[in-house]
């Protein structure tokens, strides 16, 4: 993680990014095979928003780091 301190800030965006109309996302990294075939669907932006929100509770429920 190097900025910490602007997860809340990347939460409202991946917010945002959910009302669009994506068909899928080619990131600049990844898993080669799926970025040749059409990179990821749309159901990743929901996955890295589910991911931040665990990050940002951890503050306050350290016990979250055990799961999953």
């Amino acid at each position: 993680m190097t900025e910490p301190e602007r997860l809340e800030f990347h939460l409202a965006a991946l917010r945002d990014m959910q009302g669009w109309d994506i068909k899928w996302i080619l990131p600049s990294h990844g898993v080669e095979e799926i970025i040749v075939a059409d990179g990821y669907g749309a159901e990743l932006i929901q996955a890295t928003r589910l991911y931040v929100e665990k990050l940002l509770r951890l503050r306050d429920e350290p016990a979250l780091a055990g799961q999953d």
